[in-house]
Order: structure tokens, then sequence, then C-alpha cells
């Protein structure tokens, strides 16, 4: 239940942040308000769930220059958290 809640409002904040930035491009304002979300969403949810997808692209699509540097980000990462996790030492204590 607290996992489904959890999605709802990413999807509250990501429908809520699309419509603000289209706005945005367009020049208008948006007289919406992140609570007005929820009420968007009952009428809409299925909708903009089948939408999402659209806006990520696809391995395919992905230049293959990009994908060999977005390997060598993944591997530098976990590299620096091994080192993050195993390197952490313990805060002194103040002695009395």
């Amino acid at each position: 239940m607290a996992e489904a809640q959890e999605d709802m409002v990413l999807f509250q904040h990501l429908l809520f942040l699309a419509l603000k930035q289209g706005a945005r491009v367009e020049k208008q304002d948006l007289d919406l308000v992140l609570d007005d979300m929820v009420d968007m969403l009952d009428e809409c949810m299925i909708d903009f769930a089948m939408t999402i997808p659209q806006f990520f692209p696809s391995k395919e699509d992905i230049p293959e220059e990009l994908k060999e540097e977005l390997a060598k980000l993944q591997a530098e990462g976990g590299k620096q958290m091994e080192k993050s996790t195993t390197t952490k030492s313990r805060p002194k204590r103040m002695s009395k």
C-alpha cells in the first residue's frame, strides 16, 4: 500500500513538472498547483502512465559513443561507492 502511494506522489510531481515546463515553453501562466494533480490523475492516470515511456529513448536510439561513456560513468560510480563504504571512518568522539 505504501509503495502505491509513493508511486502516486511521484506521478503527481511528474505531471506537475511536465505541465509547468510546458506552460513555460509556451510562455503561459500555469494556474494549477501540485495538489490539483490528484484530481487530474483521477481522470487520466492510465493515459498519463502510458505516455511516460515516450519521453525516454530506447537502447537502440542511444548512440554507441554515449553508451560507452555511460558504461564508464557507471563503472566509476561503482568504484567510488565501494571506496566510500570501505574507507569511511567513524567520527572521533570528543573527550570530556
